[in-house]
């Protein structure tokens, strides 16, 4: 997610409004969710068949998220509020995440990466939306936890049939307030391939340069949604993603075919196998940004059919 590119490859090179305030205040679980919001399915959730809420919607530090710490990074990311909410001033390692870097534990990671699919909404808010001095900036994203627990191409995202050392990976931004101008925002799907520490980029999403419009009155102070819709293909329906503002559809949908092993890089930019890898991936979600915008975030929820393709550890 950086200037250009991505935070996360940044990092990489270097070193290889419908939920209420009492829903915000609940206790969290690290694999499940709160009994309280689980009839109350968002409409883009439902119309995927993702019924079964999986995660949150409270944020609590040292549960069902940690301080950061992949790719030898540590430090605090969030500071839990009285409130139940969790603030993220942007200050040593600037971001929380899902999962954590634990190398007693197989593949050396913790926590929980969600796979097969679901609906991810993270409500949050920022201040100084104003800047035009961002060196990082607030975002909602993830990447898949196969690569960013190694931080290296493994047998774990290996391109089938090149050499040793090819990875393919994935990482959707679902918001990125990174475009310097107060009406807008950015999202993207990096399906990222090739060799560290220079793999090419397939932008999936073309919105990257223009941004998601937002209304004139728009106050980036107060809560709001920002969604990431899911859908797996299969052998007979294609695949598809699609991003949300405050449960509104914006952006493009993006489609691809059942992801092939066999199909040689690089993928062709939309429609076709870019981005399918993710359907086979384990994505752990995170909330970063930077001293400039202090972050307060209220809920993050998942919902999907089912935890059957989810990794707890």
């Amino acid at each position: 997610m950086p200037e250009g590119s991505s935070w996360f490859w940044r990092v990489c090179s270097a070193g290889c409004v419908g939920l209420g305030l009492a829903a915000w205040s609940l206790g969290g679980t690290a694999a499940g969710a709160d009994s309280a919001v689980a009839s109350a399915v968002p409409a883009p959730a439902a119309a995927a068949g993702y019924m079964t809420p999986t995660f949150g919607p409270a944020v609590t530090m040292g549960r069902n998220w940690r301080d950061f710490n992949f790719f030898g990074m540590h430090g605090m990311g969030g500071r839990q509020n009285g409130d139940g909410s969790v603030s993220i001033p942007g200050t040593e390692e600037a971001a929380i995440c899902s999962a954590w870097q634990d190398n007693s534990k197989r593949n050396k990671w913790a926590g929980i990466a969600f796979g097969g699919g679901g609906y991810f909404e993270a409500t949050f808010s920022f201040t100084g939306a104003n800047t035009a001095l961002l060196k990082a900036w607030p975002a909602w994203w993830a990447i898949d936890i196969e690569n960013m627990s190694q931080n290296a191409v493994t047998a774990l995202t290996q391109w089938p049939g090149q050499p040793s050392g090819y990875g393919n990976w994935i990482e959707p931004d679902f918001f990125e307030y990174n475009h310097r101008k107060t009406n807008e925002y950015g999202v993207q799907i990096h399906n990222w391939y090739g060799r560290f520490p220079h793999p090419d980029d397939v932008a999936a999403i073309s919105n990257w340069s223009s941004g998601i419009r937002v209304p004139a009155d728009f106050d980036w102070s107060k809560p709001h949604q920002y969604g990431f819709l899911w859908v797996p293909a299969t052998a007979s329906t294609r695949g598809y993603a699609q991003m949300y503002l405050d449960r509104v559809a914006v952006g493009p949908v993006v489609s691809w075919q059942q992801y092939n092993p066999l199909v040689t890089p690089p993928p062709p930019k939309v429609g076709s196998s870019a981005v399918s890898v993710m359907d086979t991936r384990h994505l752990a979600l995170i909330l970063s940004t930077g001293p400039e915008n202090p972050v307060t975030v209220y809920a993050v929820s998942v919902w999907q059919a089912s935890t059957a393709n989810n990794l707890t550890q």
